[in-house]
């Protein structure tokens, strides 16, 4: 999974970083080699040939059909800078009240990381993913659409929540299970954001 790789890449980063800062150079310099190779697998297996990355099936050879915010993530970790590449993919996982977790399918059934669900995490690696590349009005949009939508229903119902929708700026609501409310990392993205 796209995701995966991209946090495994970050780690092995970071993990290199670490290992420089001891003294330990020769153990950074194979983490250096892990992420540089775990990169080139990422470009080769998940980038399409319009620039958005997707997961990528290795027992059918095919890209994903679902576009998620996980296509954005190795703009946050360094995976890429092509600026062209996440915006086609902004451009079809922004809704008007903020980042959908997924593309809308032709079904109307939505699972709790679907579409129109705005969550905190992906849409704040999206954030620092547009922020690394330079793309900061895209950036500052995404990260404003949350904090109104966050600050309006706390107006309205007192509480933060799990996840938001994107499309109404309403609490989201699934077919798994109820929202719930939520302080952790709504708090926290809120915060980083204002």
């Amino acid at each position: 999974h796209l995701d995966l790789d991209c946090i495994l890449y970050d780690m092995e980063n970071l993990a290199a970083e670490m290992l420089k800062l001891l003294g330990r150079n020769n153990e950074a310099d194979k983490f250096i080699g892990y992420s540089e190779k775990r990169k080139e697998l990422m470009n080769k297996y998940y980038l399409t040939s319009d620039g958005i990355y997707l997961d990528y099936n290795m027992e059918t050879g095919k890209h994903s059909e679902i576009l998620s915010a996980a296509s954005l993530y190795p703009y946050a970790f360094g995976g890429s800078n092509d600026k062209d590449g996440a915006l086609r993919g902004l451009k079809r996982l922004e809704l008007p009240f903020g980042l959908s977790a997924c593309e809308k399918r032709d079904d109307d059934v939505f699972f709790q990381w679907d579409y129109p669900c705005m969550w905190p995490a992906a849409t704040c690696l999206a954030y620092i993913g547009l922020k690394n590349i330079g793309l900061d009005a895209d950036a500052k949009r995404i990260a404003g659409k949350y904090v109104n939508v966050a600050r309006n229903i706390f107006d309205e119902t007192g509480r933060l929540w799990e996840k938001y929708d994107a499309l109404t700026g309403k609490i989201a609501v699934t077919s798994e299970y109820e929202t719930m409310p939520m302080m952790g990392w709504t708090a926290a993205v809120y915060r980083y954001f204002t």
